[in-house]
């Protein structure tokens, strides 16, 4: 008679863990169709590069599961989304694309809160970092932020070492794009877990390295 409440209690906990995953999932893959619509030929890029799936299942029952999207990784435990990687080209064995994507970078992805890799790397993004990926909320698990040889443009956004900002970061690769202005000193104040910074081939950087940048605990690395 003790065992059976104890029995439906911990299938009650494992429903509502399920449910609360579950949300999460749909609430993640919206975020990550924002991202779809910000590259202005997807149709072009998806079907020269065999992408499958990124369909809205709200709109169109029966969809492919988010974890079955090209490019999206998922948790064997809970299925979560824990990376996004729709890099092109010779860079850490991602494959060459016919046709690269064109466009910009989301601001919803900082939503993604169990997201541990995002990498864009090799494409044709252009405009600038957004400033919000910056918020106390943002990118709460991102281990690995790759950006690599696009076309992004302006300074490095002050923001993104806010407070409770990229938390478990530990590498960021903005090199080889068209970056400028001054470093932020502020910078110094966040990513406590930065073991390996890149900025390498951005030629509108100005001024010298912030001395404060010393004293960012873990980076080994720039």
């Amino acid at each position: 008679m003790v065992a059976r409440p104890a029995a439906l209690l911990l299938l009650l906990l494992s429903l509502v863990a399920a449910a609360t995953a579950q949300l999460a999932k749909n609430r993640f893959e919206q975020d990550l169709l924002a991202q779809k619509r910000a590259i202005k030929n997807w149709a072009d890029f998806a079907a020269a590069n065999g992408i499958q799936g990124w369909e809205d299942e709200y709109k169109r029952p029966g969809a492919t599961d988010v974890c079955q999207w090209t490019g999206i990784g998922c948790s064997p435990y809970d299925q979560s989304v824990i990376s996004l990687d729709l890099a092109c080209g010779n860079y850490a064995g991602a494959p060459l694309c016919k046709v690269k994507a064109r466009g910009t970078l989301a601001p919803e992805l900082a939503n993604t809160t169990t997201l541990l890799e995002l990498c864009l790397s090799g494409q044709q993004f252009t405009g600038t970092l957004p400033a919000s990926w910056g918020g106390n909320t943002s990118f709460q698990s991102l281990q690995t932020l790759s950006l690599y040889s696009n076309q992004l443009r302006a300074t490095l956004p002050a923001s993104w070492s806010g407070q409770g900002a990229c938390p478990e970061l530990q590498k960021l690769d903005l090199s080889d794009n068209r970056l400028g202005g001054t470093l932020p000193d502020s910078w110094a104040a966040g990513f406590p877990k930065l073991e390996l910074l890149y900025l390498g081939n951005n030629t509108y950087f100005e001024g010298t390295l912030p001395a404060s940048w010393a004293t960012l605990p873990a980076l080994r690395a720039l």
